[in-house]
């Protein structure tokens, strides 16, 4: 029976709770002041209560949270204000200072006497009094003589990194040492001999002062922001134990002084100096209230010097450049200790330490309660008495209308020229008015002291340890890290032995790759050959380094660049030959084939055994015997049954364009959705559905095989160009997750094909004879040996022609004339709908002539490649190629050569008019190779190229639109012609 009633106590009990807090919830809304919307129970302290966000973070969110220049906030149901502009803030802790002249923060003097005394938790007027009796601890001649303590504890801190030998620290650690046993000089007058013992009872004391633990968070929280909480419960501001140690530290040494009349020039003095005083308006100093600001000195300054130091050093390690520029300024002053003087010298130090002090200032927001009612100036709201009031220091920092790109670590901010785009009041990292840190240039100058020490022997870099993005602790009191700040640090000395080593070993580098490189620049003149002048370390390959050229281009420009029959190339030290007289050419890629019967190109079977295999990339006398094995795969016959695929993969592409809203397409697109689909329909047997899915694996895979990027760029490359390089590191000629697909794929089907015993008129249907087939020369087509073709007719034929029917679209679509005439041609003898045989297409013989125009202006691979296999004596001429050497010829170059080809970029197929044709030197138009080694699918490609066209073309119209390029460009990263830019296109549906 007691459950009901208690029940109905609580009920009753929150009732009325809920009221309480509630009803504030209006307060600010009914003084006209913004505010941001408050939940019960927490008002706006949720997450501070859930331990999402440090106080900083707080505050700084709801700076972020609005743009009023003030804005209301609740805690529980506590209205709090935050003030957000930097006019008003001036106003308030200066000009109106004596109305904001207290903290919010509580002191209570039974449970916690010391920290009540502290100057900064006291109250007016006992805080005006000390304030004024401390500040002439803080003289320039007062802190002169405290560098000379600080020396002795920068020296200390370098001997402990000099017998660590560096290596990897936390810096926050490093620095809490260094700032602890500053402190306690200047401050208690002792060596707290931080860095000989691993447990100094001074660094412990320190390090419980503001860790970042559950008690602490509860200390700081409830003298801040809850303050009738600290007082109920006696909480103390610091833990009483470390107090208790402190007090107790602080009058032994002052019993010390006074018993042998010692004097050090220290804080220590000064307070014994102020203890005997007795001042005119009867404030004496004496018991707690004297120890009270040796406490705050300590605690105040070893957080927030060594918190700026860390942060210094961790964003140091990130920008090297700042470093570099920085020591170059420490190492100008050339002193055994550093002094007060050389210290205000280092502008660019000043810099770098204000930056940090921006984005990590050591307390995060100022607080103040309001004293009387104020009207907050040029408005009508009023701020009622005994209002507490907040400043966000972080908000203000980060403010990107006051500092552009706050998250960037930017010290030229504060060079003498940029200080004054500053706006004022916007960078307060020490507070502002009367109530600023009394210690700040203390603080600063131990910061300096302690960088310089630091930056002058040691650099300071990352590591794997070192966090890359900064989470400040929500348990902190202060800015401190979640975790650590590991950084690492070099000898400054070690690393010039080390830059000097390095630099030697790269002149020796340089000089053997030198003279390894040079001795063959004079191949080619020892040998009467013509050659273009080559330029250390590339030879004649500084366009393609430095992606100028395609690789099209670039043999163009070799081509272009001289008038000889033959010219001589070097590819940084290796001698290469060009071919360019078509009389030459055809000698050697048909007549003397058996010397000239390999390409280039490397086939490293241990690194890609598919492409290694591959009909292209095979050596002889593999090459030969997998030749005579294909070649009856693509005969007449074959042929025409794969039209039938074909015709299937046209009719889903202009099903494709007939239901989609799009006029304008990117014909690169289109094209080669249509040429996978056939692709994948006749050299693996399946449907790639290009144009039902928008997501297709195959064409993925097809996508990446040639895709312009830095990885293929340098895998062609080297295998062309430099195929030593290729072999030493393994390197593919195409993405070996591609081909694990095309492999995994032809297997599926080939498995499936056997088990279902189906029999389709394609190129799977071959290889599964081929591979039942006795073996020819020794030569057995399995396992890689027969996926390298399936994958090399896929990859050879989408791209290929894709590309031919992309530029062919493209042209006429330039070209109206001509498209009408094709089209006239098309209609003719085609009906829209029905399927195109092998008949139809030889019966279109301007079809025929477009297509060829398109192959000269954009031939799919613009080089072939050959290597001399025998020592061989060039027709004609006296000149001996060697055994080894590579010849390359460049399609490019023969196609746009106004010697063959007059008027060569103009696009005109009557070039290839029965008439006409009988006048071109055919030897100079090779789109598809020549000899033995010419491409063996040029018919399979042709087919499906004019196919592709007949059905477009009979049903619509190609035309420019605004985002069609006028001016082609090649794409430097692509191996084959592709341009860099987009097909877009208008199809008018006819």
């Amino acid at each position: 029976m007691i459950i009901v009633p208690v029940a109905l106590i609580l009920i009753i009990a929150f009732l009325i709770w809920y009221n309480l807090i509630s009803k504030k919830y209006n307060y600010w809304k009914e003084r006209n002041i913004p505010y941001l919307q408050p939940k019960f129970p927490f008002g706006n302290f949720k997450s501070v209560l859930f331990f999402r966000d440090s106080l900083g973070e707080f505050f700084q969110n709801i700076y972020n949270a609005s743009k009023e220049c003030v804005v209301g906030i609740w805690i529980f149901g506590q209205p709090l204000i935050v003030i957000r502009s930097p006019d008003i803030i001036k106003e308030m802790l200066i000009k109106d200072f004596g109305t904001f002249k207290d903290r919010t923060v509580f002191s209570n003097k039974d449970a916690d006497p010391v920290c009540a005394h502290m100057m900064f938790l006291t109250k007016n007027p006992q805080w005006k009094i000390i304030r004024q009796k401390m500040s002439p601890l803080f003289t320039t001649t007062k802190l002169k003589d405290m560098i000379k303590l600080m020396n002795k504890s920068g020296d200390d801190m370098n001997e402990y990194l000099d017998k660590h030998n560096g290596g990897i620290f936390d810096a926050k650690e490093l620095c809490m040492k260094y700032t602890v046993d500053v402190i306690t000089s200047i401050g208690f007058g002792l060596d707290a001999m931080c860095f000989k013992k691993e447990s100094a009872e001074f660094r412990t004391v320190a390090g419980g002062l503001f860790e970042a633990s559950a008690e602490n968070y509860i200390r700081f929280v409830s003298y801040f922001l809850v303050p009738g909480i600290a007082k109920f419960f006696g909480i103390a501001f610091f833990n009483p134990t470390r107090i208790d140690f402190l007090r107790k530290a602080v009058w032994d040494v002052i019993d010390h002084r006074t018993r042998t009349q010692t004097k050090r020039n220290d804080l220590i003095d000064a307070y014994i100096t102020l203890m005997g005083t007795n001042f005119s308006d009867g404030f004496k100093f004496e018991g707690d209230k004297l120890v009270s600001q040796a406490v705050q000195f300590f605690a105040a300054g070893f957080e927030t010097t060594s918190s700026t130091i860390a942060f210094t050093l961790y964003e140091l390690s990130f920008h090297q450049t700042i470093q570099d520029k920085l020591r170059k300024e420490i190492q100008q002053i050339d002193e055994t200790e550093v002094t007060y003087e050389s210290i205000q010298n280092m502008h660019y130090l000043d810099q770098v330490v204000s930056e940090t002090l921006r984005k990590y200032p050591a307390l995060p927001f100022l607080d103040r309660r309001c004293e009387m009612d104020y009207k907050i100036p040029n408005t009508e709201m009023v701020i009622e008495k005994g209002t507490p009031v907040y400043f966000s220091i972080l908000g203000l920092h980060y403010d990107p209308l006051y500092f552009p790109n706050p998250q960037a670590f930017d010290p030229e901010r504060f060079t003498p020229e940029n200080l004054q785009f500053i706006q004022p009041n916007t960078y307060i990292p020490f507070g502002l008015g009367p109530r600023n840190c009394i210690g700040k240039r203390l603080g600063v100058i131990g910061t300096k002291l302690s960088l310089i020490k630091i930056l002058s022997k040691y650099r300071v870099e990352t590591c794997p340890e070192t966090v890359k993005t900064i989470k400040f602790d929500p348990l902190a009191f202060t800015i401190a890290l979640k975790h650590g700040l590991k950084v690492k640090f070099i000898c400054v000395n070690l690393c010039k032995m080390i830059v000097i080593l390095i630099a030697l070993v790269l002149i020796v580098a340089i000089m053997i790759c030198y003279i390894w490189i040079t001795k063959n620049y004079n191949y080619w003149k020892d040998r009467n050959i013509p050659y273009i002048k080559p330029t250390f370390p590339f030879g004649n390959f500084k366009d393609m380094v430095f992606f100028r050229f395609s690789i099209g281009e670039y043999f163009q420009s070799i081509y272009n660049a001289s008038k000889e029959s033959i010219v001589g190339i070097w590819v940084f030290g290796e001698p290469m030959l060009i071919i360019r007289s078509p009389a030459i050419i055809k000698q050697i890629l048909i007549k003397d084939f058996i010397n000239f019967r390999d390409r280039t190109v490397l086939a490293n079977e241990e690194a890609d055994p598919i492409c290694a295999n591959m009909l292209f990339f095979s050596k002889n006398p593999q090459w030969r015997t997998m030749r005579q094995k294909m070649s009856p795969l693509l005969t007449i016959l074959k042929l025409k049954d794969m039209i039938f695929l074909m015709n299937k993969s046209g009719d889903d592409m202009l099903h494709y364009m007939s239901k989609n809203a799009c006029k304008v397409y990117d014909l690169k697109e289109i094209c080669m959705d249509y040429t996978v689909d056939f692709m994948a329909s006749i050299s693996f047997g399946i449907s790639a559905s290009c144009f039902e899915k928008k997501e297709s694996e195959f064409k993925d895979a097809a996508n990446s095989i040639f895709l312009p990027s830095i990885g293929n760029y340098l895998r062609f490359g080297f295998n062309f160009m430099i195929p030593t390089i290729a072999k030493w590191f393994k390197l593919p000629f195409f993405d070996l997750k591609s081909m694990d697909f095309f492999r995994k794929t032809f297997w599926n089907v080939i498995n499936q094909r056997n088990k279902d015993c189906i029999n389709r008129r394609d190129l799977i249907n071959s290889y599964i004879k081929l591979m039942k087939s006795d073996s020819f020369n020794g030569y057995k087509f399995e396992g890689d040996k027969v996926v390298g073709q399936a994958v090399q007719f896929f990859a050879a034929g989408f791209e290929t022609t894709s590309i031919t029917i992309a530029y062919t679209l493209y042209e006429l679509s330039l070209h109206q004339t001509i498209q009408d005439k094709l089209r006239e041609e098309i209609c003719l003898k085609y009906v829209p709908g029905s399927d195109v045989t092998y008949e139809l297409l030889k019966d279109l013989t301007y079809l025929g002539q477009v297509v060829s125009e398109s192959l000269r202006k954009y031939p799919a691979l613009a080089f072939l490649d050959r290597r001399c296999c025998m020592n061989y004596k060039i027709p004609n001429t006296d000149f001996i190629l060697e055994k080894g050497t590579a010849v390359y010829i460049s399609v490019f170059g023969l196609h746009y050569d106004p010697e063959f080809f007059p008027n060569p970029y103009k696009f005109d197929p009557d070039r290839f008019s029965p008439e006409n044709i009988k006048s071109i030197n055919l030897d100079a138009y090779i789109p598809f190779g020549n000899g033995p080694r010419g491409c063996l699918g040029k018919r399979l490609g042709l087919i499906g190229s004019k196919l592709c066209l007949i059905k477009l073309l009979s049903e619509y119209k190609v035309e420019p639109c605004l985002e069609t390029t006028k001016n082609l460009k090649f794409d430097i990263m692509s191996f084959t012609t592709s341009s860099s830019d987009g097909f877009k296109l208008k199809f008018t549906k006819l």
